[in-house]
């Protein structure tokens, strides 16, 4: 198992790959990525609460209609 890892570093080294565990530290990328989740959870929901809106004005017609 040791000696794999060995390997992987050789690899690492030699071909110079980007360590993300470290920039997924940064406090600024996590503001960014944070503001970005909540922006998108936003944008989705307000088609999911425009659709209920619709489901619930669709009812309140038909009911009316079928009173009548």
């Amino acid at each position: 198992m040791l000696r794999n890892q060995g390997k992987k570093n050789e690899i690492k080294e030699k071909y110079q790959l980007y360590d993300s565990d470290g920039f997924f530290k940064k406090p600024i990328v996590k503001i960014v990525i944070g503001a970005g989740v909540v922006f998108g959870a936003l944008y989705v929901s307000r088609y999911f609460i425009n659709t209920a809106a619709e489901a619930v004005r669709a009812c309140k017609n038909f009911r009316d209609a079928v009173k009548e």
